[in-house]
């Protein structure tokens, strides 16, 4: 018994098991994720590690070196890259696509664990980021406040907190805020005056803040661990400290002032002019992002109720994009399903049998769903436009199955009727919706980031064309043959009149057929033609990973000229904003200097800032941004301005420039030296490269010890140098823990901060009771040094974009490979130039192969099903002709080759072989019946013309919306919408009329006969 016979045969159990299906799907929607994009699993990771007030040499030498030596051995790396900046160190380690990143993260702290030993005391315990474009904060706010240090311990002890406990919440970074230690401000006269130093006093509070285990005591007949307690317990018992002046002791509130303090911060943030703390929060990846956002929203009007002298502001909110972004599709889907519906309205005229048809697309979207579930397939854009892509084919199956009841029914739907017209059919939709599934199929086996993207939408629509599948086959001849009440009152309006354009459009239908048929010798060739100049001008066609969307923010990465203060940098940054406010509205946020989290706010060095803006005005922002930013005076020595962009977009911005230099060698000096000859060369030539962003020159100076001196005085070089670092920094000599917060004991002398160079000269060290100016001991020596150094897998590397300027050609390449030959390079100096096509390449060949791949099983599954050879190359010529609507439309509508118009073209190869096979299959059975070859072309045509018509008109309506909505969250999938609609239209000219023309032509040639009318 087939599956149309058990349903005609037993309807009401058919539409229980549906029924039973759609409560579990509708029970599976309420626990699906909601998120933006799939889990993409990104294959990067970075180590920061602080090394404060250190040189980037020294940083590159002790710390970035020694990190990339010691994980450079761990297994599926693809790069190392290092930065080393003025007091950070910056590793970034890509690994190949599929590896498990829990275990290389594992694997990594490993590996930094092992060679944390051999780093400077002085540097920070190297912490490691995830650097995923994906997994960005999903809200954030500015606190505002008349206390910023107050605000900022209530943001990290209670708000951060409170946020952290909320389910789907992962972590929350703050910016800019302000953090408590206390400082020990040694009188350095009194210290000469008891003859003490700056070691006694450090070690005086080390010794009187221990705790360790002392062993274990008996008593009776028991042992019990004895705990030696002697922590410091407030500011109080820290300030009674004696420091042991031979047997006398000297408290050392009478040495030095104990005060609470707040840490030297390179790291501010403000909201328009006015300094603030940021609040980033991030969720857990596995969590709903709209309900963990609903109820951060409730946390914070809890907060502002609590707290009301606190203002929260929101400055982002990535969950009301990803909201914004599944409306649009789910509204893009909506409203294609009802432009779907009244297209089958208008061809079948009868109510109750449109809806039939139309009610397999909610009933098979809430199955898909139950089916997501079991996928673990969240919900977002991808998996959704899986559902978007299917609304117009999930009634595909269910119309021709119509089409063909209808062809057999004879006054009324009996049981009869229904089976016979959907067994006849079943065969020939079962072939189409696997070849369907051939194209899809084959993305799940993806590899990189194209893999991880498409893997959902891979699933979801193989999901949709397997249920409509069955759906066509089971629920629509159980619901036909079913009386229902409605269905009934409805049935009295299935009397229409004949459309008076349907006999119309059959004669012209059969004239063009005719037309083509009597010329079929020359329309092949010229099709062909035709053809290939289409697909040639797909060449010039725009080449890019993902395509742009438009947005209303603005990210501003300025740079300061090198050795400016960081307070001189937030009052430039404070004065640009002020020009932006009064120029642009909106909000502007800024995060200035260096974030100890890593945020994705953060900006690059001290001196450096990054400004989101949002420009709600019509106008050119980004020109108008230049402008303001030209005519300010703020020292400036670079600005990069660029609208934010989206997920995608970040993921393919290595891409923003069309040619990448490389300049290696074994020596940072020689690189360098390389690089500035070539930039003034480069530019003299025509190119353009105001991006050339490597670190400038910056004066600093270098401390020599004298020797000699130090053996005239008999002093320690150990002691001198860590007597400069107190002098220059302070010294942390331990901590002070309480119940609820730990602070850093620092000792330093007054008024250390930001010595004069003279002044800095004229310090007194102490021998015993002997003061020497510490110029005597050490001498200074100006020097200009790099602020950044970069490395590749451990190699000294400038890596850097190149635009074509006024001397733009094709061949480019070659120019510059002749402009470095010209060059003289120092040794061991190499420069290469590699094109961003290359690395686009690599994002659409895989593509490219699954699009080849589909092909090889569309054809094998068509030889199996009608074990032939030939039918299935006759059914494939659909596909290249589709192609040729598809590349016009992209042309008109300005469409560049990505990845999601590829998508769409593997998606089209299956929407366009579909009406192919189901008229091939009607043309072997006319034959088999004796009748002449091109009667049964003609007849077959006839037949087929609504339906085919119907199903074309049914996926372009329902793509329609993405492709006419106004620009916004669904500017990503108009790509896909542009090259099936275009395809389409292609396809079903050449269904309608070259693909009888083809039949006939390889038919006659494979029978060695030639049938006449």
């Amino acid at each position: 018994m087939t599956i149309p016979d058990f349903s005609v045969k037993r309807p009401i159990a058919t539409k229980m098991i549906f029924l039973l299906l759609i409560i579990v799907g509708m029970y599976s929607l309420r626990h699906l994720p909601v998120n933006l994009l799939p889990d993409l699993n990104y294959p990067h990771l970075r180590v920061v590690t602080e090394y404060p007030n250190v040189g980037p040499r020294e940083v590159d030498n002790f710390v970035t070196k020694k990190i990339i030596s010691q994980v450079n051995g761990l297994e599926n790396i693809s790069s190392i890259r290092g930065s080393s900046k003025d007091g950070v160190s910056v590793v970034s380690i890509k690994y190949n696509w599929g590896t498990d990143m829990d275990y290389a993260l594992l694997f990594l702290r490993q590996a930094l664990d092992q060679v944390a030993w051999s780093l400077p005391h002085e540097a920070s315990r190297p912490t490691i980021l995830k650097e995923d474009p994906s997994q960005k904060p999903i809200m954030g706010y500015a606190l505002l406040s008349e206390n910023l240090p107050a605000l900022s311990e209530l943001a990290r002890n209670v708000f951060a907190k409170r946020f952290e406990e909320l389910d789907g919440v992962a972590k929350v970074d703050i910016l800019g805020e302000y953090r408590r230690n206390i400082r020990v401000n040694i009188d350095p006269i009194k210290l000469m005056h008891y003859g003490l130093s700056y070691d006694e006093v450090a070690e005086a509070i080390r010794w009187n803040n221990l705790t360790f285990m002392g062993g274990t005591i008996a008593r009776g007949d028991k042992k019990y661990s004895l705990n030696i307690s002697g922590n410091l317990v407030n500011i109080e018992s820290l300030k009674k400290v004696a420091v042991m002046k031979g047997k006398h002791p000297i408290p050392l509130e009478q040495l030095a002032a104990v005060v609470y303090d707040y840490e030297e911060s390179y790291n501010k943030s403000l909201l328009n002019q006015n300094e603030t703390i940021g609040l980033m929060i991030y969720k857990e990846s596995a969590k709903n992002i709209l309900k963990t956002a609903k109820k951060l929203d409730a946390a914070v009007a809890e907060l502002r109720q609590e707290y009301p002298g606190v203002q929260f502001v929101g400055i982002m909110n990535e969950a009301a994009f990803v909201r914004s972004s599944v409306n649009n599709l789910l509204q893009s889907l909506g409203l294609g399903s009802i432009l779907a519906f009244f297209v089958l309205l208008v061809f079948i005229r009868k109510f109750w049998k449109t809806l039939v048809i139309f009610i397999n697309i909610p009933v098979s979207i809430v199955i898909i769903i139950m089916v997501m579930y079991f996928l673990k397939v969240d919900i977002n854009v991808i998996s959704l436009a899986g559902l978007a892509l299917g609304c117009g084919m999930l009634v595909d199956n269910s119309i021709i199955v119509f089409e063909n009841i209808h062809r057999h029914e004879s006054g009324k739907l009996d049981k009869q009727t229904v089976a016979a017209g959907t067994n006849q059919v079943a065969r020939a939709i079962t072939a189409s919706t696997f070849t369907n599934i051939c194209v899809f199929f084959p993305l799940i086996y993806l590899s990189g980031i194209t893999g991880e993207l498409l893997k959902d939408l891979a699933l979801t629509a193989t999901a949709s064309l397997a249920v409509s599948l069955i759906s066509a086959l089971s629920l629509m001849p159980s619901l036909l043959v079913t009386r229902v009440p409605l269905l009934s009152f409805l049935r009295r309006y299935r009397r229409a009149k004949p459309f008076k354009t349907k006999r119309l459009a059959l004669r012209v239908y059969e004239s063009i057929l005719e037309f083509f048929l009597k010329r079929r010798v020359i329309l092949l060739p010229v099709l062909i033609i035709v053809f290939m100049v289409v697909l040639f001008s797909a060449g010039h066609l725009k080449k890019e990973i993902f395509p742009e969307t438009s947005t209303d923010l603005y990210e501003v990465h300025v740079q300061m000229e090198e050795n400016t203060p960081f307070d001189k940098t937030v009052e430039n940054v404070r004065s640009l904003v002020a020009l932006l406010n009064d120029s642009i509205s909106g909000f502007v946020f800024s995060n200035i200097g260096m974030s100890r989290t890593g945020s994705a706010f953060g900006s690059e060095s001290v001196n450096s800032a990054v400004l989101t803006l949002r420009c709600d005005r019509e106008t050119d922002a980004e020109k108008e941004i230049h402008d303001i930013i030209d005519k300010a005076d703020i020292g400036l020595i670079h600005a990069e301005i660029k609208q934010k962009k989206n997920v995608l977009e970040r993921l393919g911005e290595e891409l923003d420039y069309e040619y990448i230099v490389k300049i290696k060698g074994n020596n940072w000096d020689n690189v360098e030296t390389a690089y500035r000859s070539m930039v003034a060369g480069l530019a003299n030539a025509g190119y353009d490269v105001s991006d050339w962003k490597l670190a400038g020159s910056s004066l600093t100076y270098r401390l020599r010890v004298r020797q000699e001196m130090l053996e005239k005085y008999e002093i320690a070089r150990g002691a001198l140098l860590k007597f400069i670092q107190t002098q220059l920094q302070g010294l942390e000599v331990s901590t002070l823990n309480l119940v609820n917060e730990s602070f850093e004991i620092v000792l330093t002398p007054r008024k250390s901060r930001d010595l004069l160079v003279n002044k800095f000269l004229h310090l007194n060290y102490q021998k015993g009771k002997l003061l020497i100016p510490l110029g005597r001991l050490v001498h200074l020596e100006e020097m200009s040094t790099v602020s950044e150094i970069t490395s590749e897998n451990g190699e000294p590397t400038i890596e850097i974009p190149l635009k074509p300027g006024a001397n733009d050609s094709r061949n480019i390449e070659k120019e510059f490979r002749n402009f470095v030959k010209r060059m003289n390079l120092p040794d061991g100096v190499q420069i290469t130039v590699e094109s961003s096509l290359v690395k686009v390449k690599g994002f659409l060949l895989p593509l490219i192969a699954v699009f080849l791949l589909s092909l090889v099983l569309i054809y094998s599954v068509l030889a199996i099903q009608y074990e032939s050879l030939t039918l299935p190359l006759i059914i494939l010529v659909s596909i290249p002709f589709a192609l040729t609507g598809t590349i016009l439309l992209m042309h008109i509508t300005g469409t560049s080759l990505n990845i999601i118009a590829l998508v769409g073209m593997v998606v089209l190869i299956g929407v366009a072989v579909n009406d192919a096979i189901l008229k091939v299959d009607f043309y072997e059975k006319w034959r088999k019946k004796g009748e002449n070859l091109i009667s049964a072309v003609k007849e077959v045509g006839k037949i087929r013309l609504r339906p085919i018509v119907m199903t074309s008109f049914t996926t372009i309506f329902a793509l329609l919306p993405i492709l006419l909505l106004p620009e916004g969250n669904t500017d990503l999938w108009k790509p896909l919408a542009v090259v099936i609609i275009g395809g389409l239209f292609s396809s079903t000219f050449l269904t309608l009329f070259v693909l009888p023309v083809v039949y006939i032509t390889f038919i006659n040639k494979t029978t060695n006969k030639i049938e006449h009318e």
